[in-house]
């Protein structure tokens, strides 16, 4: 059992949403940091890329119905999105950057 006395631990989730294309995004956030962190700060971060396609879903939460290697968007035209590298061949998406930042005293 953890037990968290008040005021030791702190979380904070940032959210920075960009319009464009999605391969430019995943360059920009590789490279150029959207955040715009400390360059201390930058150094001691780890950038984690979500594929929707490919990473793993657990059987209890998977949809057929929302699956993106499988369903087009009736709202944009986008998908099914297939092969390893599907985000070079999207025109136009959105992405959401998330920093998360847990602090323990």
């Amino acid at each position: 059992m953890l037990k968290i006395q008040q005021n030791m631990v702190s979380i904070s989730v940032p959210l920075n949403y960009k319009p464009g294309t999605l391969l430019m995004l995943v360059q920009r956030v590789s490279r150029h940091q959207i955040h715009r962190l400390p360059a201390e700060q930058w150094r001691s971060t780890s950038v984690v890329h979500v594929d929707i396609v490919k990473d793993p879903v657990n059987p209890t939460d998977y949809q057929p119905d929302e699956d993106p290697s499988k369903v087009t968007s009736h709202k944009t035209g986008r998908g099914p999105f297939q092969g390893t590298r599907w985000w070079e061949k999207v025109s136009q998406a959105a992405a959401a950057v998330v920093r998360v930042k847990i602090k323990f005293k």
